[in-house]
């Protein structure tokens, strides 16, 4: 799920790059032209349209793979290493010939190729290289007081945050990397402590120790729980007789075999431990961030801080969830490992199932900013080690690239040139160019041309239907009807704000949960459906519906399906789900884009920016034949999409290869028709 398996990899390349020549001095002349065009260039460099990598290249690779921010990883563990920059520091150098005598240095030298830079640090794993003398201190211990293994092959070992030492020592990482000038910090695996609990289920299979058991946490627990409940409350929920002597440790450690439900149901004790270690890591993460603000505006600068959270903690193992947009108001964005979490064992994705679009509008939702996506390390040490399919995975990799700007997102390049694996990024390195040389279509300020809300209410509810979102977002995307995501928090974590006028533009919304929502979100919903709207929900307790039919309610109605379609959807991908779903919203909405072929294999996005008054179609073929890394192209494809509020005159299309070709089109029945004559793997059409 997280950085394991590649930490031996990435341990080998550090020794086997000290022994490789060195190419070629950095040239300061070999700057690449970042600017952008419209009215993406008022926006926060983030919120344009960026090219991302891992670790930070040369001037040459910069050049070669339009890179705009150099390494995203660039402060990863290593023997020896021990800065925010120093990974990215060394395969630079290794690479280019130069070497920096400080990270000032080294970004300064990036910022005059025109560089943004990252620098990295890591929240959860330790390394004796990073923590030194207060390695042993600052690290998180097993039942028996063991260190804990994070990465045993990398000598890497999970931190305990709620040691004030360590929570210091990740400010004064940041510090240091604020001091030399970065533009960026990616904290990584910021669910840190959360995750606690399934490792703790999964050491009966890998007999490692694990953590949860240091005297930080064990007694910090035993005050959370006095502070939080009485005597008697101790008492009658969960057999605590005196709070000051139970042994804590013996009974978390009892329970650790089951999963996170069963162990739960046995001891409720658990629930209240896991909140514990959610709320104790979100405070400390927070006070992290803040701290890294105020010190950074004490210098005269700000810092664009982002996060590393696994598929944006949409994954629920065995009943466990490990929240990850629990820090959207703290952070500018997320840059996230993603994983189509319904698939197990599968390393590589299952094209054309394993979509993305539904992680990258949640993320865009949550934070106004685009979602910076990329592959897992698992896949990047699959589609590394791996010579098959025949002729590599740049098609693959291309069709999530594309996924990603599509869905008001970047994909990130994971290219290692240690690794000579250039064919594989071959396709994102086109599609990268591309947007770079076209940055007026991937504006984020773009409306989407949705008559569907999606509203995501981000509170406990979530814990059950996570996959009723990721399952609806999918089949409304797969059934050409544009939608948007509504994001709003749970009054803790995350601000709860909405407010009927966020869902009046929507004729029709699609709420995955309402269990333990707010006030307020109830009263905006019932709002929204007395001025007229339509809302499709699962589950009926919050407004009293029926179930399987739809339930009128002053000027609008509710609908409440008997079966949970969406999770059932994402779980089995059987297309009868989908065709349910679409029907639903079919007999209450006007279509808005129709096209000649239903097969879930080609997406078409849809944006309109009135100011420029063009309507921008992102279209995007996901008939992927894995062996052959061959993308089966698709002809002739009619497509109807309702006339925008202003004249249209032209219509062009934008092939990646640099092609522009005009399309002749007509109007029939308030539609705009045209057809695509061949579509082989992503295009953009323009109508203006």
């Amino acid at each position: 799920m997280v950085k394991h398996n590649v930490h031996i990899v990435m341990v080998f390349c550090v020794f086997l790059l000290i022994s490789l020549p060195l190419f070629h001095a950095i040239s300061t002349s070999d700057i690449i032209d970042t600017s952008l065009k419209g009215s993406n260039q008022l926006l926060p460099w983030y919120k344009q349209p960026q090219v991302y990598n891992m670790v930070a290249f040369s001037s040459e690779d910069i050049d070669s793979y339009h890179i705009t921010v150099n390494g995203l990883w660039n402060g990863f563990i290593g023997d020896n290493l021990s800065s925010p920059f120093a990974f990215g520091r060394l395969f630079e150098s290794v690479f280019s010939g130069e070497i920096y005598d400080s990270d000032k240095a080294f970004v300064d030298a990036q910022h005059a190729k025109g560089m943004k830079v990252p620098a990295t640090i890591l929240t959860i794993q330790g390394h004796r290289s990073f923590q030194e003398d207060d390695f042993e201190a600052f690290a998180s211990r097993g039942a028996n007081g063991e260190l804990c293994p994070w990465d045993i092959n990398a000598d890497s070992y999970w931190m305990n945050i709620l040691h004030p030492g360590f929570q210091e020592w990740c400010f004064q990482h940041g510090k240091k990397a604020i001091d030399a000038g970065a533009d960026m910090i990616v904290l990584d695996e910021i669910q840190g402590n959360s995750f606690i609990p399934l490792y703790q289920w999964s050491a009966q299979y890998t007999g490692q120790a694990v953590p949860g058991f240091s005297n930080e946490t064990i007694e910090g627990f035993r005050l959370y729980l006095h502070s939080m409940f009485s005597s008697q409350e101790l008492s009658e929920q969960f057999g605590i007789l005196d709070i000051h002597i139970i042994d804590l440790k013996e009974r978390i450690k009892s329970t650790m075999n089951l999963t996170y439900n069963e162990r739960v149901q046995a001891d409720p004790l658990i629930y209240a431990y896991a909140t514990f270690l959610e709320k104790t890591n979100f405070e400390a993460k927070k006070e992290l961030i803040q701290d890294l603000r105020s010190y950074a505006a004490s210098q005269g600068r700000s810092i664009v801080i982002t996060a590393n959270s696994f598929a944006l903690g949409t994954g629920q193992h065995f009943g466990f969830w490990t929240k990850g947009l629990l820090f959207a108001d703290e952070i500018d964005m997320f840059t996230f490992e993603n994983d189509y979490t319904a698939v197990f064992d599968q390393p590589i994705p299952n094209l054309y199932r394993a979509k993305w679009l539904a992680w990258e509008r949640l993320a865009y939702a949550a934070t106004d900013a685009p979602a910076v996506t990329l592959i897992n390390t698992n896949t990047f040490e699959a589609i590394n080690n791996n010579f098959f399919p025949l002729f590599g995975y740049s098609n693959l990799l291309g069709i999530l690239c594309a996924e990603a700007y599509a869905n008001k997102g970047s994909f990130v390049n994971y290219h290692m040139p240690i690794f000579e694996r250039e064919r594989n990024w071959k396709q994102v390195q086109q599609i990268h160019s591309f947007v770079m040389n076209h940055t007026e279509f991937y504006d984020i300020t773009s409306t989407p041309l949705a008559p569907v809300g999606v509203l995501f209410l981000n509170g406990e509810g979530m814990r059950t239907h996570m996959s009723t979102y990721l399952g609806c977002a999918q089949a409304l995307a797969e059934s050409h009807i544009p939608f948007e995501v509504i994001f709003d928090g749970d009054g803790y974590y995350i601000d709860a704000e909405l407010q009927v006028q966020d869902l009046l533009s929507y004729p029709l919304i699609v709420v995955p949960s309402l269990l333990n929502i707010t006030s307020s979100q109830i009263e905006a919903v019932q709002s929204y459906v007395e001025q007229g709207g339509i809302v499709l929900i699962f589950d009926n307790e919050v407004f009293n519906t029926s179930i399987g039919e739809n339930t009128s309610a002053e000027n609008g109605e509710y609908y409440c399906f008997s079966e949970d379609i969406g999770a059932l959807y994402y779980a089995t991908y059987d297309d009868s789900y989908r065709q349910n779903l679409t029907d639903i919203i079919s007999s209450y909405t006007d279509e808005v884009l129709t096209l000649s072929i239903d097969e879930r294999k080609v997406i078409v996005t849809p944006y309109v920016q009135k100011d420029n008054q063009r309507v921008i179609l992102h279209m995007i073929n996901y008939d992927h034949i894995g062996f052959f890394d061959f993308i089966w192209p698709h002809k002739n494809i009619q497509i109807e999409l309702a006339l925008p509020s202003f004249p249209v005159s032209s219509l062009n299309i934008y092939q990646i290869d640099g092609s522009i070709t005009s399309l002749p089109f007509s109007i029939a029945d308030h539609n705009i028709v045209f057809t695509i004559p061949f579509l082989q793997d992503y295009v953009v059409a323009v109508l203006e």
